[in-house]
């Protein structure tokens, strides 16, 4: 019995040996990749007012598509994703915008969240038939840069990079307040008219 008894116990130190020494590996390359690899910091919020942070990324055709920082540009940046029913149903006001305020200097940009492959996103931007620029952030870099809290989630930038308008939540529910910014922003941006002699 006094030998069943002490094989016992040899045979749960050796278990319990295996396992710490499994620990001390998995730990080991755990510390080896984050090493490597760079975590997404989660920022706060981007607030009304603030200088809306800079971010650059390729757009499905391909061209580089920046806004934020020091881009100087009249932006309204849409955050979305192909899951999110009201994301897909404001995308062809989005479009809309885009037709009505370009030629006052507005650009539009949405940018999808969808983890994966980009195959979804290309085949409903195809649907739409959209003519802005549609970045795929599989990694949700923008989620982290800019602190976004939910879907869909807009910010409208204004020239000299500060966020002057944000919703999160459709701006369908919110039309008035979005356009009222845009016309406010393009008024703004519009030079006046030089004086007659």
């Amino acid at each position: 019995m006094m030998h069943a008894l002490a094989r016992s116990h040899a045979r749960t130190r050796g278990v319990l040996t295996l396992a710490l020494g499994a620990c001390v590996v998995a730990a080991a390359c755990k510390k080896d990749d984050a090493a490597t690899s760079t975590p997404l910091v989660r920022h706060p919020p981007v607030q009304t007012g603030a200088l809306a942070p800079a971010y650059s990324a390729p757009a499905l055709n391909g061209a580089t598509v920046s806004f934020g920082g020091t881009t100087n540009a009249l932006t309204l940046v849409n955050v979305w994703a192909t899951w999110c029913r009201s994301c897909k149903e404001e995308f062809a006001e989005l479009e809309k915008t885009r037709v009505a305020y370009e030629g006052k200097g507005l650009k539009v940009i949405a940018v999808s969240v969808d983890q994966g492959s980009s195959t979804k996103v290309q085949a409903f931007v195809a649907a739409q038939g959209s003519q802005f620029p549609v970045v795929h952030d599989h990694d949700a870099k923008i989620s982290a840069l800019y602190g976004v809290g939910g879907l869909p989630s807009t910010y409208l930038i204004d020239n000299s990079g500060k966020v002057i308008w944000s919703l999160t939540g459709s701006f369908l529910e919110d039309s008035a307040a979005m356009f009222a910014a845009i016309r406010s922003a393009t008024t703004a941006a519009t030079p006046p008219a030089p004086a007659p002699h």
